[in-house]
């Protein structure tokens, strides 16, 4: 029963969901502390310093994403997924059926955490596409989180 216990305890802050204020998605530039752009690190300070006064934020980042990675189509789920919040600047969450859907998918996220706001950043991984592509993946991703009142 102690093993039991103790195994509990040590999974249930990588699957809990709770409650944020901000909730900010992206690739590896978001996520990774090794991204050459320190975006992440730049917007987890920023987050801090301004939403962390009056409430609470999650970042989650996952190298190679584009928007419809993190809608369901589950190719880049391999991918080890990054968590930044109040508490952690750099934590590694793991990746596949060890993430949780409301940490790795935009409907299950909006669910859990209910956030007042929705950041979403992605940039190089969808210089390959087209025009038309670029637009077509941001328009559902905005259709997605609109049609759960955002």
């Amino acid at each position: 029963m102690k093993i039991l216990l103790v195994y509990v305890f040590l999974v249930l802050p990588v699957f809990a969901c709770d409650k944020i204020d901000v909730l900010a998605l992206g690739d590896s530039q978001t996520g990774a502390v090794w991204a050459s752009s320190y975006f992440g690190n730049a917007l987890q300070r920023c987050l801090k310093e301004n939403v962390a006064k009056t409430g609470s934020f999650a970042i989650y980042g996952r190298g190679g994403t584009v928007p419809k990675s993190w809608m369901g189509n589950g190719s880049m789920d391999k991918i080890e997924t990054i968590q930044r919040d109040l508490e952690n600047n750099h934590k590694n969450i793991g990746s596949d059926l060890k993430v949780p859907e409301c940490k790795k998918r935009i409907t299950p996220m909006l669910k859990a955490h209910g956030p007042k706001k929705v950041l979403v950043f992605f940039g190089d991984n969808l210089l390959t596409n087209t025009r038309e592509e670029v637009l077509k993946q941001f328009k559902g991703m905005a259709e997605e989180i609109t049609a759960q009142k955002y």
